[in-house]
């Protein structure tokens, strides 16, 4: 078993991140499917667990032939998908930053929901989409898929709803016809609508998210991790956001801290959430689960661990460690990321676009005999109406199972 917890396993989660300071021509990238195939059969951990060598070879070689009579939405998103063969989540090009629709989708066991937009198109937030340019939603889900280089069907329905905003990605696969605007075919209540958004300057927007009829306990703070003791529930609540220390706030005072807030309070119930976490470095967090897992207070009391699609790359090698070391109940989803994958992120540079490409350095296993993400204890299901609500279906189970 690799205990190699040194690395970072960062989230460049996608198939394509998109950043700022390139100028992408069609030609280059024609020239760039060469050296991206070296090099990532070179330099990537191990490019061929999911795919042969000459089978990945044959793809290169077909998109090359096809490629001359693409237009360069079409060329970048065979380029995604190219990669997205791989499946591997932590390896993903850096495109140029394109235009968008100002919209953010949610999905839910019960639809796929509009849950922030820019200012002008608030009052629809909440509705559920069920077509996009005349095309039902599921079906334009069924297109994307492809690009998630991910076998884990969490981490494909989380990372989804995000290609669901992207007129390059959407016009490159053909289910709109340009990439200045969409109609939206829309339900609210039993109301059916159809709703135009144009395209916008990403840099230019300001993003309104709809906001739950009770405050979520999980959105309370945006610090890397906080706690909380909830005296009713006799529930201590550590919020794990992201795997990186804070500055003005070392890591060992917060433990020192929630070590304290143990022994004062005594908690019946402790609840560590991992829902939003998507990664960074393992070992931040491990000297509080070691302290935990001698702790005669922590030994005494019931231990959840929250999860979710969202739960990806370090936070999932976290989780593993407190439902072992813990003994703790997993509620949620499946995490977004396998339990044994490559990690440990870096980076080349395609020689004739200058785009980044970032690939896992490392294989990380931590139990052979786990496939796919860590499976929850408690699964819950996630509807509209939970969410529009406020009620946090994971902390009231924690509370109560």
């Amino acid at each position: 078993m690799l205990r190699t917890y040194f690395f970072t396993l960062t989230f460049f989660f996608c198939s394509a991140c998109f950043v700022s300071g390139q100028n992408i021509t069609k030609e280059n990238l024609i020239k760039d499917l060469d050296d991206y195939s070296k090099k990532i059969i070179k330099n990537h951990a191990h490019p061929f667990n999911y795919i042969r060598k000459d089978q990945f070879l044959d793809s290169v070689k077909v998109l090359k032939a096809k490629a001359p009579s693409m237009n360069l939405d079409e060329l970048k998103v065979a380029f995604i998908r190219l990669n997205a063969l791989l499946l591997d989540p932590h390896t993903s090009f850096a495109y140029p930053k394109d235009k968008i629709f100002p919209l953010s989708f949610i999905i839910l066991d019960d639809g796929i929901f509009l849950s922030a937009s820019s200012i002008k198109y608030i009052s629809h937030l909440g509705s559920r989409v069920i077509a996009m340019n005349a095309i039902p939603v599921d079906s334009i889900l069924s297109g994307i898929k492809f690009l998630v280089g991910a076998t884990n069907q969490s981490w494909i329905k989380y990372y989804s709803a995000f290609y669901l905003s992207s007129p390059g990605i959407l016009y490159g696969l053909h289910f709109i016809p340009t990439k200045d605007s969409i109609v939206l075919t829309l339900v609210n209540k039993q109301d059916t609508s159809m709703l135009t958004v144009k395209s916008e300057n990403e840099f230019s927007l300001e993003m309104q998210s709809f906001q739950p009829l009770k405050p979520m306990l999980r959105s309370g703070s945006r610090q890397n991790y906080w706690y909380q003791y909830i005296e009713e529930k006799k529930s201590l609540y550590i919020q794990y956001r992201t795997c990186f220390e804070m500055e003005l706030s070392p890591f060992a005072k917060f433990q020192e801290n929630v070590l304290q807030e143990l022994h004062t309070s005594k908690p019946e119930r402790i609840i560590i959430d991992v829902r939003s976490n998507s990664g960074g470095l393992v070992n931040v967090f491990l000297p509080l689960i070691k302290a935990l897992a001698r702790d005669s207070i922590c030994k005494s009391a019931k231990v959840a661990v929250l999860i979710s699609r969202k739960t990806f790359s370090a936070a999932i090698w976290n989780t593993f460690e407190m439902k072992n070391q813990l003994n703790a109940t997993l509620i949620g989803e499946e995490t977004g990321g396998d339990l044994n994958h490559p990690g440990a992120v870096v980076n080349f540079e395609l020689k004739h676009t200058g785009m980044k490409v970032y690939y896992s350095k490392y294989d990380f296993y931590l139990d052979a005999t786990v496939k796919g993400g860590i499976l929850p204890d408690i699964y819950t299901e996630h509807t509209w109406e939970d969410y529009k609500n406020g009620i946090d279906v994971e902390l009231e189970k924690a509370f109560s199972y």
